[in-house]
């Protein structure tokens, strides 16, 4: 059983465009790991206003689920995202994103603008997000 979550009305994200009548469309989706079905057909349509959660029997079937509909793994079926609609996830597993020997100030200026690239901003930025900073 499985019960995608997603709330289309987001006060505290500003959108960039409107959203178009059509966010995903899944049709038909299965998913083999090493031999073994994970996703056995599943279906589903998601509309704007729609309020969805994802509870599966284990993480291995949402990651999965997850992982398809973004095109990280292969599946069979139909995925189609609207023109609208933008996406990205935070993984449970995000530690490929972190494998480099850089520091976490200079991680984030690769996403930083010419106005945020500094350490003082950057700080500031880990700071608001609680993480301490004591020099060595």
């Amino acid at each position: 059983m499985f019960l995608l979550v997603v709330n289309t009305h987001l006060s505290a994200f500003k959108a960039e465009r409107e959203i178009g009548n059509d966010l995903l469309t899944v049709e038909n989706l299965s998913v083999k790991i090493d031999g073994e079905t994970i996703l056995d057909n599943i279906s589903f349509i998601l509309r704007p206003g729609d309020k969805t959660a994802l509870i599966g029997q284990n993480d291995i079937q949402t990651t999965a689920l997850i992982r398809a509909i973004m095109g990280e793994i292969d599946y069979e079926g139909t995925v189609k995202w609207g023109v609208t609609t933008s996406r990205s996830y935070l993984p449970k597993d995000n530690s490929a994103d972190f494998a480099g020997s850089e520091s976490i100030l200079d991680w984030l200026r690769q996403f930083a603008s010419k106005e945020e690239d500094d350490n003082t901003f950057l700080r500031g930025f880990l700071g608001r997000m609680l993480f301490l900073w004591r020099r060595g």
